[in-house]
């Protein structure tokens, strides 16, 4: 009988085990499963919210794009109407240079004063617009202005005239300076840089305006 009845609970207890392990087993499968679904879960979700993050950052870039090209477009229409502008100051000072011509032999007090003051107003206005255009290329002014370049303040003023593609007669009334003066200046001005020629000179203050 004791025998039989310890036989009866070691069977109890293995079968408990049993059921036990498997219990355990069963969980076990059942937290691998839930961890598994959670992971992927989580993967897919995280896949969306980045496909979502990339797509809201291509929208901002293309907006960007966008935008700056209108910037670029608008700056680049201002850039064209202040050299136009500079361009009739330019040609209007060649009329009031005729006219003055045609005044000094008449010797007329009040005449001449006009003249001046013409020509005073008309000097203000180019330099009004220099500094315009100046404003809308400080990409240019900053480049221009690299210790390593060592350009003078008069120098960088002539590159800018330079840039607004004003032909060397206009630069010398400007500058109030003779086409020879003018010319030294440019070569002086071209050794210090390493440029060869005018065309040279053009392209590489079209590199300092881009970069």
């Amino acid at each position: 009988n004791r025998v039989l009845q310890s036989n009866a609970r070691n069977s109890k207890v293995y079968n408990f085990l049993k059921l036990l392990t498997a219990l355990l087993f069963f969980v076990s499968l059942l937290f691998v499963w839930s961890y598994f679904k959670f992971r992927n879960e989580a993967r897919e979700k995280e896949e969306v919210q980045c496909q979502q993050i990339n797509e809201l950052i291509a929208a901002d870039l293309d907006k960007a794009k966008t935008i700056i090209a209108l910037k670029d477009q608008f700056i680049e229409t201002k850039e064209k109407e202040l050299i136009e502008y500079a361009s009739r100051i330019n040609q209007m000072n060649e009329e009031i240079k005729e006219f003055e011509k045609l005044v000094s032999e008449v010797k007329d007090p009040k005449l001449i004063q006009g003249i001046d003051r013409i020509k005073t107003y008309s000097s203000e206005n180019f330099h009004l617009a220099l500094d315009k255009f100046r404003a809308l290329n400080p990409r240019l002014l900053v480049n221009l202005s690299k210790p390593e370049f060592e350009l003078t303040k008069s120098e960088i003023e002539l590159c800018l005239m330079l840039r607004m593609r004003l032909i060397n007669k206009e630069i010398a009334r400007t500058l109030n300076i003779t086409s020879a003066s003018l010319a030294t200046k440019k070569y002086r001005m071209l050794k210090k840089l390493s440029v060869d020629s005018d065309q040279g000179l053009d392209e590489w203050l079209d590199i300092q305006a881009s970069e």
